[in-house]
């Protein structure tokens, strides 16, 4: 049984949104919903010209925002975005369809989808995605031989032997999925991950030890004396003091 397409975070990277919403569309520069998702969390602003500020995150995210007639214009990027690179991007904010939806261009990224609700962008390069360098280990009971089943998620499959199939998908995951005695070990990886890599790590998986454990597990609580002999000796300590 083919392995299932992957589960990394690949959301985009960079978003824009339109907002007609009052009274935001309406407040001075610099102030705006801040518990809204439009915006990041702000450590500072400023304004650059009338109708444009700046919003420096908190949390390795950016914004710009331009007011266009009776619209602010969101333009919301990680901060490894140059700052010129997005004021030029919001700059050239512009209508699209469907309608009420808005893009722009912005180096170096390709728009991903557009709704009314916001536009979003992701990284020409893939190895740039949110995730692209993690790796998850999934097992599940196996159905042998492994196949490939393309669909529309599926870009590229290629069974390597009978207990070793490669696969990368459309949501910029790539995968090796290993038979190993009655189980199927996928290893799940984005695509900042070396296929040799992705490939090694499939074939040394293992079960973890005892002590690979107890690494990762939370150390357990202390166990309560609860014997006969002690609630004695706290009995006599309530009685007579120490």
């Amino acid at each position: 049984m083919a392995a299932a397409a992957g589960r990394l975070p690949t959301e985009p990277a960079v978003a824009v949104h339109r907002s007609l919403r009052l009274p935001d569309a309406a407040q001075p520069d610099c102030e705006f919903d801040r518990s809204g998702y439009r915006y990041p969390s702000a450590q500072s602003c400023v304004v650059e010209s009338p109708g444009l500020f700046f919003i420096q995150g908190i949390a390795g995210r950016n914004a710009y925002v331009h007011h266009v007639g009776d619209s602010r214009m969101v333009l919301v990027a990680p901060d490894s975005v140059d700052r010129g690179v997005l004021r030029e991007a919001v700059l050239a904010v512009h209508a699209t369809d469907p309608p009420g939806s808005v893009t722009t261009a912005i180096p170096g990224f390709t728009t991903n989808g557009a709704t009314p609700d916001g536009t979003t962008f992701e990284p020409e390069d893939k190895t740039r995605l949110p995730g692209a360098r993690n790796i998850e280990l999934h097992t599940q009971g196996s159905v042998a031989p492994l196949r490939c089943q393309y669909g529309i998620d599926t870009e590229d499959c290629e069974i390597e032997s009978p207990s070793l199939m490669y696969a990368h998908y459309t949501n910029n995951t790539q995968v090796y999925a290993r038979i190993v005695g009655s189980r199927q070990v996928s290893v799940v990886a984005g695509m900042g991950v070396d296929r040799s890599v992705l490939r090694t790590a499939a074939l040394t998986a293992r079960p973890a030890t005892d002590d690979e454990l107890r690494l990762v597990l939370p150390t357990p609580p202390p166990v309560r004396d609860r014997s006969l002999m002690r609630a004695v000796r706290g009995l006599a300590l309530d009685l007579f003091g120490p």
